[in-house]
């Protein structure tokens, strides 16, 4: 059998003929955009080919070969030296919550906190910048924190007497709410939360929601602007497209969020493409699983995504065995065996995928 290399230029050859044929047989030199030459451009097809140079026009690649080649075939609007640096396909993250990376912007960061001192500090110069009827942050880690144990509402109520205020821990799967958020979500220690805990303390609750119980103050917290909501998608663009990520899929919408990014997509103020799964529950069920999904050039909408359990940093995954720090604790169902055997009979009739979260 031939060797790999003797392939490779075999198949360039071949591939050099094929160019050099089209160019004989068309009237005169087609036009193109964009040529970037000099580099080392990753084609990433069946043979890993590098190619020197690529070809672009209407904003995508007509094709890879080199500098030579193109310049006698094409009229080239632009063409740039990239003098040896890499090229790469875009990337995709496969599981992101693209547009939550958007709404940062409205959030105290909370990612370097090591302790309730310091989140509190946080908190109170966040929102003397951006005063608004709420304040919401998301990052904290009580792994990092000298004690290892959850914080408490206690100085944050006293901080913040008059408006609700919510904390998301790092995965998103617990959040430290104040008493004023409590009382507005109308929780108490008689609360009962199913997929979800209200953690307490010497019979009063500490304030840390874990999972489902999350949404309850979720639910009266004041929404996004439809102003700033557009901003956060773009903002969430912008940060991707720096990173290199020209194709996301986010783990979790609400349907009005995806028919919005549905819309910017078509007015052409968001170029990238992403793969959207329906929050499944009750209402978004019962409201989609009939409708036909969105597949559009950069929008795929046609999964719906189920959780299972939690998170092992909030110890909401379900485990085999007790959590090691938490006696006789094996973490909890976000949703439980009858509900989830309902929506997968359901989805699985539709012309919807179902995916799922799972630590356990």
């Amino acid at each position: 059998f031939p060797s790999h290399d003797t392939i490779v230029e075999l198949r360039k050859k071949w591939l050099i003929l094929i160019f050099l044929s089209s160019i004989m047989f068309s009237c005169g030199k087609r036009k193109a955009d964009l040529l970037l030459y000099n580099g080392h451009i990753y084609t990433l097809d069946s043979l890993l080919t590098i190619a020197e140079a690529v070809l672009v026009k209407d904003g995508k690649i007509v094709a890879t070969g080199t500098k030579e080649q193109f310049q006698e075939a094409y009229d080239i609007a632009e063409k740039t030296d990239l003098k040896g640096a890499y090229v790469y396909p875009g990337f995709i993250d496969a599981h992101s919550h693209f547009y939550g990376l958007g709404t940062f912007n409205y959030a105290v960061s909370l990612f370097d906190v090591k302790s309730t001192d310091e989140l509190l500090k946080k908190c109170q110069d966040f929102h003397k910048q951006h005063p608004k009827p709420y304040l919401i942050g998301r990052g904290w880690d009580q792994n990092k924190f000298s004690n290892k144990q959850y914080p408490d509402n206690e100085s944050l109520s006293a901080a913040f007497p008059d408006i609700p205020v919510l904390l998301k821990r790092v995965d998103g799967h617990a959040a430290l709410a104040n008493k004023k958020a409590l009382e507005m979500a109308k929780l108490n220690i008689q609360s009962k939360i199913v997929g979800g805990e209200l953690l307490s303390k010497n019979g009063k609750l500490t304030g840390v929601l874990i999972d489902n119980a999350v949404e309850y103050v979720e639910r009266i917290m004041p929404s996004f602007t439809l102003n700033e909501k557009v901003e956060a998608l773009k903002e969430a663009q912008k940060i991707c497209f720096e990173n290199g990520l020209s194709s996301v899929s986010d783990a979790g919408l609400e349907p009005e969020t995806i028919l919005l990014i549905d819309s910017l997509q078509k007015a052409g103020t968001l170029d990238i493409r992403i793969y959207a799964m329906i929050s499944a529950n009750d209402k978004n069920l019962e409201e989609w699983i009939n409708k036909t999904p969105i597949r559009t050039e950069k929008l795929n909408a046609s999964s719906f995504k189920m959780y299972c359990d939690g998170a092992l940093g909030s110890r909401g995954a379900m485990l085999k065995k007790p959590y090691s720090d938490a006696h006789n604790y094996f973490g909890l169902f976000v949703t439980n065996a009858s509900k989830a055997e309902e929506y997968i009979s359901e989805i699985i009739k539709s012309k919807y995928q179902l995916n799922t979260h799972s630590v356990s």
